[in-house]
Protein backbone atom coordinates (compact mmCIF):
# COMPACT_ATOMS: atom_id res chain seq x y z
CA UNK A 1 0.00 0.00 0.00
CA UNK A 2 1.41 3.26 -0.85
CA UNK A 3 2.23 6.17 1.90
CA UNK A 4 -0.78 7.99 2.68
CA UNK A 5 1.75 11.04 2.72
CA UNK A 6 2.60 10.48 -0.88
CA UNK A 7 -1.12 10.16 -1.95
CA UNK A 8 -2.13 13.25 -0.25
CA UNK A 9 0.57 15.09 -2.64
CA UNK A 10 0.23 13.30 -5.60
CA UNK A 11 -1.48 15.11 -8.63
CA UNK A 12 -2.66 12.31 -10.48
CA UNK A 13 -4.01 8.77 -9.50
CA UNK A 14 -1.63 6.38 -8.52
CA UNK A 15 -0.89 3.68 -11.11
CA UNK A 16 -1.76 -0.05 -10.05
CA UNK A 17 1.26 -2.27 -9.36
CA UNK A 18 3.17 -3.31 -12.19
CA UNK A 19 2.91 -6.69 -13.37
CA UNK A 20 7.42 -6.34 -12.53
CA UNK A 21 6.66 -7.72 -9.20
CA UNK A 22 5.73 -11.17 -10.29
CA UNK A 23 8.84 -11.93 -12.78
CA UNK A 24 11.95 -13.23 -11.43
CA UNK A 25 14.94 -13.97 -13.07
CA UNK A 26 16.72 -17.05 -13.12
CA UNK A 27 20.32 -18.88 -13.65
CA UNK A 28 20.76 -19.67 -17.25
CA UNK A 29 17.93 -17.80 -18.72
CA UNK A 30 16.76 -14.74 -20.39
CA UNK A 31 13.85 -13.34 -18.42
CA UNK A 32 11.66 -11.41 -21.25
CA UNK A 33 9.85 -8.60 -20.02
CA UNK A 34 6.17 -7.75 -20.85
CA UNK A 35 5.86 -4.39 -23.39
CA UNK A 36 4.40 -1.50 -22.57
CA UNK A 37 4.93 1.20 -19.86
CA UNK A 38 5.42 0.26 -16.20
CA UNK A 39 5.33 2.60 -12.94
CA UNK A 40 7.97 1.51 -10.03
CA UNK A 41 7.41 2.14 -6.57
CA UNK A 42 10.12 1.66 -3.57
CA UNK A 43 7.74 0.54 -1.15
CA UNK A 44 7.02 -2.52 -3.77
CA UNK A 45 10.31 -3.82 -3.64
CA UNK A 46 12.69 -5.40 -0.77
CA UNK A 47 15.60 -3.15 0.02
CA UNK A 48 19.02 -4.04 1.44
CA UNK A 49 21.48 -1.43 2.77
CA UNK A 50 24.38 -0.90 0.58
CA UNK A 51 27.63 0.98 0.18
CA UNK A 52 28.27 2.12 -3.81
CA UNK A 53 31.03 3.84 -4.25
CA UNK A 54 30.97 7.48 -5.24
CA UNK A 55 27.22 7.68 -4.46
CA UNK A 56 25.53 7.53 -1.06
CA UNK A 57 25.10 5.11 1.39
CA UNK A 58 21.71 3.77 2.49
CA UNK A 59 19.01 1.60 2.37
CA UNK A 60 17.72 0.80 -1.39
CA UNK A 61 14.79 -0.45 -2.75
CA UNK A 62 15.77 -2.78 -5.86
CA UNK A 63 13.62 -3.76 -8.39
CA UNK A 64 15.81 -6.57 -10.27
CA UNK A 65 18.35 -7.84 -7.70
CA UNK A 66 20.91 -10.31 -9.63
CA UNK A 67 23.25 -11.03 -7.36
CA UNK A 68 25.12 -14.21 -7.07
CA UNK A 69 23.18 -15.12 -10.50
CA UNK A 70 24.95 -16.75 -13.76
CA UNK A 71 24.11 -16.63 -16.92
CA UNK A 72 21.31 -14.56 -16.76
CA UNK A 73 19.95 -12.24 -19.24
CA UNK A 74 16.63 -9.39 -18.47
CA UNK A 75 15.09 -8.49 -22.24
CA UNK A 76 13.01 -5.13 -21.86
CA UNK A 77 11.49 -5.97 -25.34
CA UNK A 78 10.92 -2.49 -25.56
CA UNK A 79 9.08 -1.86 -21.95
CA UNK A 80 9.86 1.60 -20.53
CA UNK A 81 10.13 1.37 -16.53
CA UNK A 82 9.39 4.79 -14.93
CA UNK A 83 10.31 4.67 -11.71
CA UNK A 84 9.14 6.70 -8.62
CA UNK A 85 11.22 8.05 -5.70
CA UNK A 86 14.35 6.03 -4.58
CA UNK A 87 14.69 3.29 -6.02
CA UNK A 88 17.39 1.14 -8.20
CA UNK A 89 16.41 -0.97 -10.92
CA UNK A 90 19.18 -3.66 -10.96
CA UNK A 91 21.81 -4.23 -8.53
CA UNK A 92 24.14 -6.96 -9.11
CA UNK A 93 27.10 -8.35 -6.48
CA UNK A 94 29.55 -11.63 -7.28
CA UNK A 95 27.26 -12.01 -10.48
CA UNK A 96 28.40 -13.33 -13.51
CA UNK A 97 27.19 -13.15 -17.26
CA UNK A 98 24.61 -11.01 -16.92
CA UNK A 99 23.45 -9.12 -20.31
CA UNK A 100 20.81 -5.75 -19.69
CA UNK A 101 19.38 -4.62 -22.95
CA UNK A 102 16.22 -3.48 -25.04
CA UNK A 103 14.76 -1.15 -22.35
CA UNK A 104 14.19 2.40 -21.29
CA UNK A 105 14.42 3.99 -18.27
CA UNK A 106 12.77 7.26 -16.54
CA UNK A 107 11.65 8.98 -13.21
CA UNK A 108 8.38 10.57 -13.17
CA UNK A 109 9.71 13.17 -11.01
CA UNK A 110 13.34 13.57 -11.54
CA UNK A 111 16.27 15.09 -9.38
CA UNK A 112 16.32 18.31 -11.10
CA UNK A 113 14.15 21.53 -11.40
CA UNK A 114 14.00 24.15 -14.06
CA UNK A 115 13.15 27.76 -14.98
CA UNK A 116 13.55 30.41 -17.71
CA UNK A 117 15.63 32.91 -16.32
CA UNK A 118 13.22 36.40 -16.86
CA UNK A 119 15.57 39.01 -15.15
CA UNK A 120 19.26 38.83 -13.52
CA UNK A 121 21.58 41.65 -12.18
CA UNK A 122 25.12 41.23 -10.48
CA UNK A 123 24.59 39.15 -7.36
CA UNK A 124 20.65 38.03 -7.94
CA UNK A 125 18.35 36.36 -10.87
CA UNK A 126 15.11 35.64 -10.76
CA UNK A 127 13.61 32.58 -12.16
CA UNK A 128 9.95 31.58 -13.64
CA UNK A 129 9.69 27.70 -12.32
CA UNK A 130 8.36 25.64 -14.84
CA UNK A 131 4.87 23.99 -14.04
CA UNK A 132 5.95 20.46 -13.64
CA UNK A 133 8.52 21.02 -10.81
CA UNK A 134 7.73 21.93 -7.03
CA UNK A 135 10.66 24.28 -5.70
CA UNK A 136 9.78 26.23 -2.26
CA UNK A 137 10.67 28.85 -0.49
CA UNK A 138 11.55 28.19 4.00
CA UNK A 139 13.29 30.45 5.73
CA UNK A 140 15.14 31.75 2.91
CA UNK A 141 16.03 28.31 1.75
CA UNK A 142 15.31 26.52 -1.58
CA UNK A 143 13.37 22.90 -0.95
CA UNK A 144 12.70 20.29 -3.68
CA UNK A 145 9.34 18.82 -3.04
CA UNK A 146 8.16 16.19 -5.64
CA UNK A 147 4.80 13.66 -5.01
CA UNK A 148 7.37 10.85 -4.63
CA UNK A 149 8.52 11.94 -2.03
CA UNK A 150 7.92 12.54 2.34
CA UNK A 151 10.44 15.24 2.97
CA UNK A 152 12.49 17.75 0.45
CA UNK A 153 15.26 18.02 -0.01
CA UNK A 154 17.67 20.80 -0.48
CA UNK A 155 19.57 22.40 -3.48
CA UNK A 156 22.96 21.04 -4.75
CA UNK A 157 23.93 23.46 -7.39
CA UNK A 158 22.52 25.61 -10.36
CA UNK A 159 23.89 25.90 -14.19
CA UNK A 160 22.52 27.53 -17.11
CA UNK A 161 21.26 26.57 -20.38
CA UNK A 162 21.29 28.09 -23.62
CA UNK A 163 17.95 26.98 -25.65
CA UNK A 164 19.04 28.55 -28.50
CA UNK A 165 22.30 26.27 -28.39
CA UNK A 166 20.82 23.65 -26.76
CA UNK A 167 24.06 23.29 -24.04
CA UNK A 168 25.05 24.90 -21.66
CA UNK A 169 25.50 28.73 -22.11
CA UNK A 170 28.73 29.56 -23.00
CA UNK A 171 31.61 29.71 -19.84
CA UNK A 172 28.77 29.18 -17.54
CA UNK A 173 29.66 27.10 -14.85
CA UNK A 174 28.52 25.73 -11.21
CA UNK A 175 27.31 27.27 -8.33
CA UNK A 176 27.77 24.67 -5.70
CA UNK A 177 28.96 27.75 -2.99
CA UNK A 178 26.03 29.97 -3.30
CA UNK A 179 24.18 27.05 -1.52
CA UNK A 180 25.92 26.73 1.37
CA UNK A 181 26.99 30.68 1.72
CA UNK A 182 25.10 32.54 5.07
CA UNK A 183 24.67 34.92 2.53
CA UNK A 184 22.56 33.22 0.15
CA UNK A 185 18.41 33.97 0.17
CA UNK A 186 15.90 33.01 -1.77
CA UNK A 187 12.34 34.81 -2.18
CA UNK A 188 9.26 33.83 -3.32
CA UNK A 189 7.68 36.45 -5.59
CA UNK A 190 4.57 36.26 -7.85
CA UNK A 191 3.99 33.90 -11.06
CA UNK A 192 6.10 30.81 -9.66
CA UNK A 193 9.18 33.23 -10.06
CA UNK A 194 11.94 32.72 -7.29
CA UNK A 195 14.66 35.70 -6.56
CA UNK A 196 17.86 34.28 -5.71
CA UNK A 197 20.03 36.47 -4.00
CA UNK A 198 23.97 35.85 -2.81
CA UNK A 199 27.19 37.72 -2.84
CA UNK A 200 29.25 34.57 -4.14
CA UNK A 201 27.29 34.56 -7.85
CA UNK A 202 29.78 33.16 -10.00
CA UNK A 203 27.56 33.26 -13.45
CA UNK A 204 25.93 36.10 -14.99
CA UNK A 205 22.94 34.63 -16.32
CA UNK A 206 21.09 36.18 -19.45
CA UNK A 207 17.60 36.53 -19.33
CA UNK A 208 15.79 33.42 -21.84
CA UNK A 209 18.47 30.75 -21.01
CA UNK A 210 17.25 28.00 -18.59
CA UNK A 211 18.12 27.61 -14.85
CA UNK A 212 18.69 23.39 -13.48
CA UNK A 213 19.08 23.21 -10.44
CA UNK A 214 20.28 20.14 -8.93
CA UNK A 215 18.64 18.12 -5.57
CA UNK A 216 21.25 17.04 -2.62
CA UNK A 217 21.91 13.47 -2.76
CA UNK A 218 23.25 10.59 -4.82
CA UNK A 219 20.85 7.81 -4.37
CA UNK A 220 19.40 5.98 -7.25
CA UNK A 221 21.67 4.72 -10.12
CA UNK A 222 19.78 2.77 -12.73
CA UNK A 223 22.62 -0.30 -12.64
CA UNK A 224 25.19 -0.88 -9.88
CA UNK A 225 27.04 -3.91 -10.36
CA UNK A 226 29.92 -4.79 -7.62
CA UNK A 227 32.53 -7.29 -8.07
CA UNK A 228 31.10 -9.09 -11.07
CA UNK A 229 32.40 -10.73 -14.26
CA UNK A 230 31.16 -10.55 -17.52
CA UNK A 231 28.63 -7.74 -17.65
CA UNK A 232 26.77 -6.35 -20.81
CA UNK A 233 23.60 -3.33 -21.39
CA UNK A 234 22.99 -3.11 -24.83
CA UNK A 235 20.43 -1.21 -27.10
CA UNK A 236 19.27 0.88 -23.53
CA UNK A 237 18.01 4.29 -23.13
CA UNK A 238 18.46 6.06 -20.19
CA UNK A 239 17.16 9.31 -19.87
CA UNK A 240 17.10 9.91 -15.99
CA UNK A 241 19.15 8.56 -12.73
CA UNK A 242 19.32 10.43 -9.23
CA UNK A 243 23.04 9.10 -9.14
CA UNK A 244 25.49 7.85 -11.47
CA UNK A 245 23.42 6.25 -14.30
CA UNK A 246 25.49 3.18 -14.30
CA UNK A 247 28.36 2.18 -11.49
CA UNK A 248 30.93 -0.87 -11.62
CA UNK A 249 33.22 -1.84 -9.03
CA UNK A 250 35.98 -3.93 -9.02
CA UNK A 251 34.21 -6.00 -12.41
CA UNK A 252 35.77 -7.49 -14.50
CA UNK A 253 34.82 -7.34 -18.31
CA UNK A 254 32.31 -4.98 -19.01
CA UNK A 255 30.66 -4.00 -22.42
CA UNK A 256 28.40 -1.08 -23.22
CA UNK A 257 26.75 -1.26 -26.49
CA UNK A 258 24.48 1.43 -27.83
CA UNK A 259 23.72 2.83 -24.63
CA UNK A 260 22.11 6.24 -24.30
CA UNK A 261 22.42 8.62 -21.52
CA UNK A 262 19.94 11.44 -22.93
CA UNK A 263 18.15 14.18 -22.53
CA UNK A 264 13.83 13.94 -22.98
CA UNK A 265 11.42 16.22 -23.56
CA UNK A 266 11.92 19.63 -22.42
CA UNK A 267 13.76 18.32 -19.71
CA UNK A 268 17.68 19.71 -20.32
CA UNK A 269 19.49 16.86 -18.42
CA UNK A 270 19.73 13.51 -18.21
CA UNK A 271 21.83 11.22 -15.05
CA UNK A 272 22.40 13.34 -12.51
CA UNK A 273 25.96 12.73 -12.16
CA UNK A 274 28.31 10.69 -14.62
CA UNK A 275 26.82 8.27 -17.72
CA UNK A 276 29.25 5.85 -16.48
CA UNK A 277 31.79 4.75 -13.88
CA UNK A 278 33.93 2.42 -13.12
CA UNK A 279 36.30 1.86 -9.60
CA UNK A 280 38.67 -0.62 -9.52
CA UNK A 281 37.84 -3.09 -12.73
CA UNK A 282 39.96 -5.47 -14.49
CA UNK A 283 40.05 -7.31 -17.72
CA UNK A 284 37.89 -5.12 -20.78
CA UNK A 285 35.84 -1.98 -20.12
CA UNK A 286 34.38 -1.43 -23.93
CA UNK A 287 32.24 1.78 -24.25
CA UNK A 288 31.13 1.17 -27.82
CA UNK A 289 28.55 3.17 -30.07
CA UNK A 290 27.30 4.67 -27.36
CA UNK A 291 25.19 8.76 -26.96
CA UNK A 292 26.21 10.52 -23.46
CA UNK A 293 24.54 14.19 -23.53
CA UNK A 294 23.36 16.63 -20.60
CA UNK A 295 24.26 14.23 -17.51
CA UNK A 296 25.36 16.43 -14.97
CA UNK A 297 29.17 14.99 -15.09
CA UNK A 298 31.19 13.21 -17.24
CA UNK A 299 30.74 10.58 -19.77
CA UNK A 300 33.06 7.67 -17.88
CA UNK A 301 35.65 8.20 -15.61
CA UNK A 302 37.47 5.02 -15.12
CA UNK A 303 39.72 4.97 -11.84
CA UNK A 304 41.28 3.37 -8.41
CA UNK A 305 41.63 4.98 -5.41
CA UNK A 306 44.51 5.73 -3.18
CA UNK A 307 43.96 4.34 0.24
CA UNK A 308 45.92 5.55 3.51
CA UNK A 309 47.66 3.64 6.16
CA UNK A 310 46.60 3.44 9.67
CA UNK A 311 48.64 0.63 10.80
CA UNK A 312 51.04 -2.32 10.00
CA UNK A 313 49.68 -4.41 12.29
CA UNK A 314 52.41 -7.01 11.91
CA UNK A 315 55.17 -8.04 9.67
CA UNK A 316 52.93 -8.58 6.80
CA UNK A 317 49.53 -6.89 6.93
CA UNK A 318 48.50 -3.23 6.83
CA UNK A 319 44.99 -1.77 8.06
CA UNK A 320 44.25 0.57 5.15
CA UNK A 321 41.79 3.39 5.49
CA UNK A 322 39.12 5.09 2.61
CA UNK A 323 39.33 8.25 2.71
CA UNK A 324 36.21 10.24 1.02
CA UNK A 325 33.04 9.52 2.36
CA UNK A 326 31.50 8.07 -0.65
CA UNK A 327 33.93 5.11 -1.44
CA UNK A 328 33.25 3.55 2.23
CA UNK A 329 32.43 -0.37 1.65
CA UNK A 330 34.50 -0.42 -1.57
CA UNK A 331 35.77 -3.93 -1.40
CA UNK A 332 37.23 -4.12 -4.68
CA UNK A 333 40.24 -5.81 -3.55
CA UNK A 334 40.59 -9.61 -3.20
CA UNK A 335 43.64 -12.12 -2.75
CA UNK A 336 45.66 -12.20 -5.52
CA UNK A 337 46.13 -8.45 -6.45
CA UNK A 338 48.70 -6.65 -6.45
CA UNK A 339 48.99 -3.60 -4.14
CA UNK A 340 51.22 -0.55 -4.61
CA UNK A 341 53.18 1.16 -1.89
CA UNK A 342 53.51 4.53 -2.82
CA UNK A 343 54.86 7.68 -1.62
CA UNK A 344 52.48 10.18 -0.02
CA UNK A 345 54.01 12.84 -1.56
CA UNK A 346 55.53 12.08 -4.95
CA UNK A 347 53.07 9.40 -5.49
CA UNK A 348 56.10 7.01 -6.84
CA UNK A 349 55.73 3.33 -6.05
CA UNK A 350 58.30 2.51 -3.55
CA UNK A 351 56.91 -1.68 -3.01
CA UNK A 352 54.78 -3.85 -4.53
CA UNK A 353 52.63 -6.38 -2.65
CA UNK A 354 50.38 -9.46 -3.36
CA UNK A 355 47.13 -9.37 -1.09
CA UNK A 356 46.83 -12.94 0.68
CA UNK A 357 44.05 -12.67 2.72
CA UNK A 358 41.74 -9.88 3.10
CA UNK A 359 40.74 -8.91 7.12
CA UNK A 360 37.16 -6.92 6.40
CA UNK A 361 37.51 -4.61 9.78
CA UNK A 362 34.42 -1.77 8.96
CA UNK A 363 32.94 0.61 6.07
CA UNK A 364 36.22 2.52 5.96
CA UNK A 365 39.08 -0.16 7.29
CA UNK A 366 40.48 -2.98 6.03
CA UNK A 367 42.83 -5.42 6.60
CA UNK A 368 45.08 -6.51 4.25
CA UNK A 369 47.40 -9.96 4.87
CA UNK A 370 50.35 -10.45 2.17
CA UNK A 371 52.24 -13.44 0.60
CA UNK A 372 55.48 -11.26 1.30
CA UNK A 373 56.60 -9.40 4.35
CA UNK A 374 56.32 -5.49 4.40
CA UNK A 375 59.24 -3.33 3.70
CA UNK A 376 60.44 -0.96 6.27
CA UNK A 377 59.03 2.48 5.59
CA UNK A 378 57.39 5.45 7.37
CA UNK A 379 53.54 4.59 7.15
CA UNK A 380 52.64 7.76 7.60
CA UNK A 381 53.72 8.77 4.42
CA UNK A 382 52.42 5.60 2.25
CA UNK A 383 49.38 4.86 0.20
CA UNK A 384 48.28 2.44 -1.26
CA UNK A 385 46.61 1.62 -4.68
CA UNK A 386 45.88 -1.14 -6.80
CA UNK A 387 48.38 -2.11 -8.97
CA UNK A 388 46.87 -3.97 -12.41
CA UNK A 389 47.92 -4.18 -15.87
CA UNK A 390 45.09 -6.68 -16.78
CA UNK A 391 42.83 -3.99 -18.10
CA UNK A 392 41.93 -3.31 -21.56
CA UNK A 393 39.79 0.02 -22.21
CA UNK A 394 38.19 0.77 -25.65
CA UNK A 395 36.34 3.41 -26.12
CA UNK A 396 35.05 3.82 -29.64
CA UNK A 397 32.19 4.91 -31.97
CA UNK A 398 30.55 7.11 -29.28
CA UNK A 399 29.04 10.71 -29.43
CA UNK A 400 29.41 12.89 -26.42
CA UNK A 401 28.26 16.38 -25.68
CA UNK A 402 26.33 18.71 -24.24
CA UNK A 403 26.80 17.73 -20.69
CA UNK A 404 27.92 19.52 -17.48
CA UNK A 405 32.21 19.02 -17.17
CA UNK A 406 34.35 16.94 -19.36
CA UNK A 407 34.47 13.90 -21.24
CA UNK A 408 36.65 11.51 -20.38
CA UNK A 409 38.36 11.20 -16.71
CA UNK A 410 40.94 7.95 -17.10
CA UNK A 411 43.50 6.73 -14.90
CA UNK A 412 43.89 3.37 -15.18
CA UNK A 413 46.97 0.98 -15.81
CA UNK A 414 46.82 -1.19 -19.25
CA UNK A 415 45.74 -0.10 -22.48
CA UNK A 416 43.83 2.88 -23.12
CA UNK A 417 42.17 3.26 -26.59
CA UNK A 418 39.67 6.37 -27.70
CA UNK A 419 39.08 6.19 -31.18
CA UNK A 420 36.33 7.37 -34.04
CA UNK A 421 34.60 9.42 -30.96
CA UNK A 422 32.95 12.76 -31.56
CA UNK A 423 33.30 15.00 -28.72
CA UNK A 424 31.45 18.47 -27.69
CA UNK A 425 32.32 19.38 -24.10
CA UNK A 426 31.89 22.46 -21.82
CA UNK A 427 35.37 20.93 -20.25
CA UNK A 428 38.50 18.99 -21.41
CA UNK A 429 37.31 16.08 -23.56
CA UNK A 430 39.82 13.90 -22.24
CA UNK A 431 41.29 14.42 -18.37
CA UNK A 432 44.29 12.29 -17.18
CA UNK A 433 44.51 13.82 -13.94
CA UNK A 434 45.24 12.07 -10.46
CA UNK A 435 46.63 12.79 -6.94
CA UNK A 436 45.76 11.48 -3.44
CA UNK A 437 45.53 15.41 -2.31
CA UNK A 438 42.45 15.71 -4.46
CA UNK A 439 39.11 15.62 -2.91
CA UNK A 440 38.25 12.18 -4.20
CA UNK A 441 41.57 9.98 -3.94
CA UNK A 442 41.42 8.94 -7.24
CA UNK A 443 44.63 6.68 -8.43
CA UNK A 444 46.75 6.76 -11.43
CA UNK A 445 48.66 6.68 -13.27
CA UNK A 446 48.82 5.37 -16.74
CA UNK A 447 51.17 3.51 -19.13
CA UNK A 448 49.58 3.19 -22.36
CA UNK A 449 46.69 5.38 -23.90
CA UNK A 450 45.98 5.92 -27.68
CA UNK A 451 43.85 8.76 -29.07
CA UNK A 452 42.89 8.61 -32.85
CA UNK A 453 40.73 9.26 -34.73
CA UNK A 454 38.22 11.28 -33.27
CA UNK A 455 36.41 14.96 -34.13
CA UNK A 456 36.38 17.30 -31.17
CA UNK A 457 34.13 19.76 -31.60
CA UNK A 458 34.80 23.48 -30.29
CA UNK A 459 35.19 22.03 -26.54
CA UNK A 460 36.22 24.34 -23.41
CA UNK A 461 33.17 26.02 -24.24
CA UNK A 462 32.49 26.45 -20.49
CA UNK A 463 34.50 26.57 -17.26
CA UNK A 464 35.43 23.08 -16.47
CA UNK A 465 39.13 22.58 -16.97
CA UNK A 466 41.86 24.47 -18.91
CA UNK A 467 42.83 22.35 -21.84
CA UNK A 468 41.19 20.19 -24.26
CA UNK A 469 44.05 17.25 -23.67
CA UNK A 470 44.19 17.82 -19.40
CA UNK A 471 47.14 14.76 -18.63
CA UNK A 472 49.23 14.25 -15.40
CA UNK A 473 49.26 14.02 -11.87
CA UNK A 474 47.54 16.83 -9.81
CA UNK A 475 50.93 17.91 -7.75
CA UNK A 476 54.14 16.26 -8.53
CA UNK A 477 53.81 12.98 -8.62
CA UNK A 478 54.37 9.25 -10.16
CA UNK A 479 55.41 9.60 -14.36
CA UNK A 480 52.91 8.05 -16.58
CA UNK A 481 54.04 6.04 -20.05
CA UNK A 482 53.18 6.35 -23.27
CA UNK A 483 49.67 9.15 -24.04
CA UNK A 484 49.52 9.35 -28.08
CA UNK A 485 47.28 11.72 -29.74
CA UNK A 486 47.60 11.74 -33.42
CA UNK A 487 44.89 11.57 -36.40
CA UNK A 488 42.47 13.53 -34.96
CA UNK A 489 40.17 16.52 -36.27
CA UNK A 490 40.22 19.17 -33.62
CA UNK A 491 37.87 22.42 -34.16
CA UNK A 492 39.65 24.93 -31.28
CA UNK A 493 38.11 27.66 -29.51
CA UNK A 494 40.54 27.81 -26.80
CA UNK A 495 43.96 27.39 -25.89
CA UNK A 496 45.90 25.74 -25.05
CA UNK A 497 45.28 22.31 -26.78
CA UNK A 498 47.06 20.23 -24.42
CA UNK A 499 48.36 20.87 -20.52
CA UNK A 500 50.48 17.63 -19.65
CA UNK A 501 53.08 17.35 -16.69
CA UNK A 502 55.18 14.12 -16.03
CA UNK A 503 54.70 11.92 -19.48
CA UNK A 504 57.49 9.57 -20.27
CA UNK A 505 56.82 9.10 -23.98
CA UNK A 506 54.11 12.04 -25.59
CA UNK A 507 53.27 12.32 -28.64
CA UNK A 508 50.94 14.46 -30.31
CA UNK A 509 51.63 14.54 -34.30
CA UNK A 510 49.18 14.55 -37.50
CA UNK A 511 46.00 16.15 -36.02
CA UNK A 512 43.81 18.02 -38.10
CA UNK A 513 43.99 21.63 -36.52
CA UNK A 514 41.25 24.17 -37.35
CA UNK A 515 39.42 27.27 -35.45
CA UNK A 516 36.11 26.98 -34.34
CA UNK A 517 33.51 29.26 -35.75
CA UNK A 518 30.67 29.36 -33.21
CA UNK A 519 32.36 31.18 -30.25
CA UNK A 520 34.37 33.49 -29.13
CA UNK A 521 37.79 32.17 -28.78
CA UNK A 522 39.33 32.79 -25.63
CA UNK A 523 42.62 31.29 -24.22
CA UNK A 524 44.64 30.89 -20.58
CA UNK A 525 47.98 30.24 -22.24
CA UNK A 526 49.08 31.94 -25.65
CA UNK A 527 50.44 28.50 -26.91
CA UNK A 528 48.95 25.48 -28.73
CA UNK A 529 50.67 23.02 -26.01
CA UNK A 530 52.20 23.51 -22.60
CA UNK A 531 54.61 21.10 -21.67
CA UNK A 532 55.19 21.14 -17.91
CA UNK A 533 58.27 19.37 -15.70
CA UNK A 534 58.81 15.80 -16.32
CA UNK A 535 57.38 15.38 -19.91
CA UNK A 536 60.17 13.17 -21.75
CA UNK A 537 60.64 11.45 -25.16
CA UNK A 538 57.75 13.47 -26.57
CA UNK A 539 57.05 13.37 -30.38
CA UNK A 540 55.62 17.39 -31.18
CA UNK A 541 54.86 16.67 -35.30
CA UNK A 542 53.79 19.96 -36.78
CA UNK A 543 50.11 20.09 -37.04
CA UNK A 544 48.06 20.23 -40.12
CA UNK A 545 45.47 22.99 -41.06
Amino acid sequence: MKNSMLKQTTLAPTPEPSVLLTLKPENGKTLLLPKGVHHLFPEDFPFRHLHISNNDDGIKHIVFDLSGMENVTIDGNGAELILHGHLIPFYLRDAKNITLKNFTIDWEHPFCAQGEVVDAGPGWVEIQLEEEYDLRVCDGRLQAHTPDWIYPVGIHNLNYIDPVRGEHAYQSTDEYGMFTHEDYTAIQKEGRVIRLESDVMRNKPQVGQVAVFHFDGRTSPVVSAQNCKGIRIENTTIFHAGAIATIFEGCRDVHLDHLEVRRRGKRWFSSLNDATHFVECKGNIFLTHCLFEFQNDDATNIHGIYRSVDAALNEDTLLLRLMHFQQLGVDTIGPGDSLALCDGNSLKTLALRTVSKVLHQDHQCTAYQFTEKLPDLDWNQVVVMRDESDVNVLIQGNTIRNNRARGLLVTCMGKVEIRENFFHTPGPAIQIEYGVTGKWFESGPVEDVEITDNTFDQCNFGCWGNALFLLGPMHGGPTSENIRIHGNRIHHIYKPLVRISNVDGFVFSDNEILPGTDYPHWESSPDMLVLGPGVTNEVLAEAKG
